[in-house]
Order: C-alpha cells, then structure tokens, then sequence
C-alpha cells in the first residue's frame, strides 16, 4: 500500500467537508472557525496553502491549529 502523499490528503479532507456543507446547503465559505489537529507542523504550511486556494478573494475563516500525534 503507498501512502497518500499529506498535501493530497489535506485537499481530500477539505473536498469532503464541501461536499458535506453543500448536501445541507452551505459550502465552506459559510465557515467562520475551524479547528484543525495536525500531526506535524509541515502539515499546518499545507493547510494554509490550501486555505489560501480556496478562499483567494474572500473572507478566510478563523483557524486554530492543534498538533497532536493523535
């Protein structure tokens, strides 16, 4: 088995929770905080990229960063 690479799974991760918000009507720009537990610090560079990505021109959610080895 390879593992997935942790940038695929950082836009994985936020795929599903759109994908979830947009089932129910709502998508992420509706976010206002979000609590994000990482394992590594290098993955917390990846998710504020992906953060960036997403809301480029818009008002970015508050994010708090947790780093745990879960």
């Amino acid at each position: 088995v390879v593992p997935t690479p942790p940038a695929d799974q950082v836009r994985q991760a936020f795929q599903r929770l759109d994908e979830v918000l947009k089932s129910e009507q709502s998508d992420l720009t509706a976010a206002v905080k979000l609590n994000i537990y990482v394992s590594h610090p290098s993955v917390s560079e990846l998710v504020d990229a992906e953060l960036a990505a997403r809301f480029a021109g818009k008002v970015p959610p508050a994010v708090s960063f947790v780093q745990t080895a879960l």
